[in-house]
């Protein structure tokens, strides 16, 4: 085998290791939308940011990745921590009955797993449970942080999603079978516009966090 030939074998070989560039890759900030979990069972996705909106539907029973329903677990005393996160992906986030999930810049797409084009969404956040008052209802809010990320691999497109926003989280006393617990009512995260350094802080973390997790799946 010549010096030459082996060089161009090594060189196909990193690609092959490496896998394909990416043709488009980009962070996005999304600045209006929001997720709507009415129930325990479906909830509505909405997004928007510079070119880009995402519309789905969100599972919290197929995958098991809804933590609210652990939080304390799910049957909280006032006082405690509740946790607001939320993450959906694969299976657990679908398109939505009619039209396209996504659209990137004019351009629609349909979820489909076995094509591998999907998004994951990630929303984290944390709040105390307020004292019981005489109405046995609660509405408590708290900012929530957002990362996700939508990727086309037969279009070598891989974008990242960041945002933050405000979460609402409905809570009811349940006094027929568990008295002295908050029960989960209901929930809903809305988004907020960021101001221009915030964004940029907000752009140099997520990038960060990239970074870091690309770092450990090299590092696998």
């Amino acid at each position: 085998m010549t010096a030459m030939l082996r060089r161009i074998l090594a060189v196909l070989l990193l690609f092959a290791f490496l896998g394909p560039p990416y043709a488009f890759a980009t962070t996005i900030v999304i600045t209006e939308g929001f997720l709507d979990f009415p129930g325990n069972q479906l909830g509505v996705l909405h997004l928007t940011g510079e070119g880009f909106e995402l519309n789905g539907v969100v599972s919290a029973q197929s995958g098991g990745l809804f933590a609210l329903f652990s939080m304390c677990p799910f049957l909280c005393p006032p006082g405690s921590t509740l946790n607001l996160a939320a993450r959906f992906s694969g299976s657990d986030l679908s398109g939505p009955p009619s039209g396209p999930a996504v659209v990137l810049n004019g351009v629609p797409f349909t979820f489909s797993l076995l094509s591998g084009i999907s998004a994951l969404v990630d929303f984290e956040g944390s709040v105390l449970a307020p004292p019981f008052n005489p109405t046995g209802i609660a509405v408590v809010t708290a900012p929530f942080d957002f990362t996700g990320s939508f990727s086309s691999l037969p279009d070598r497109i891989d974008v990242s999603l960041i945002g933050r926003g405000t979460a609402s989280l409905k809570l009811v006393q349940d006094d027929a079978f568990n008295p002295g617990l908050w029960d989960y009512g209901n929930i809903r995260y809305v988004f907020e516009p960021i101001p221009e350094p915030s964004t940029i802080l907000l752009l140099g973390s997520g990038l960060a966090g990239l970074g870091g997790a690309a770092w450990r799946r090299h590092r696998k």
